[in-house]
């Protein structure tokens, strides 16, 4: 069996769907360790088909966010997917506070903000900031180049 150069195999994995990539993960350590690196993501977000697929977050009160694709044509062919929030079902409430290339910043009816990547499904807990309890508080992502 012939093996590929990583090269050829980087340039094809990029052009894939995330969801295929985390399925993909499990092929070998060297993929895994591939698709988990920082600098893939980076490039992945920069290929052409990954930036033009948008979706649309619909969120109500409650612990079910729905993503919905806005180019799919007609209401029949819409894919509609189902996405629960990762905390303990005492937490049945949240607010998306700002997303960016399909991670989110939430935050519990508790005031406790979060990072969420809806494509990996990993949700990472921020520290509360130290400032008064009378103060407003942004959450919100900047670009640091």
């Amino acid at each position: 069996m012939a093996i590929l150069p990583h090269e050829i195999i980087e340039n094809i994995l990029l052009r894939l769907l995330v969801k295929s990539l985390l399925r993909f993960r499990c092929v070998s350590k060297a993929w895994w360790s591939l698709i988990s690196a920082s600098d893939f993501a980076a490039m992945h977000c920069r290929q052409p088909q990954t930036q033009v697929r948008s979706r649309v977050l619909i969120s109500s009160p409650g612990r079910e966010v729905q993503s919905v694709d806005p180019d799919a044509s007609g209401s029949e062919n819409r894919e509609v997917e189902n996405i629960e929030y990762p905390l303990e079902p005492s937490i049945s409430v949240f607010q998306i506070l700002d997303s960016c290339d399909g991670l989110l910043c939430v935050m519990d009816s508790f005031l406790n903000p979060a990072l969420w990547n809806l494509s990996t499904r990993q949700f990472n807990p921020l520290p509360k900031p130290g400032l008064p309890q009378n103060g407003d508080i942004l959450y919100c992502f900047t670009y640091d180049h």
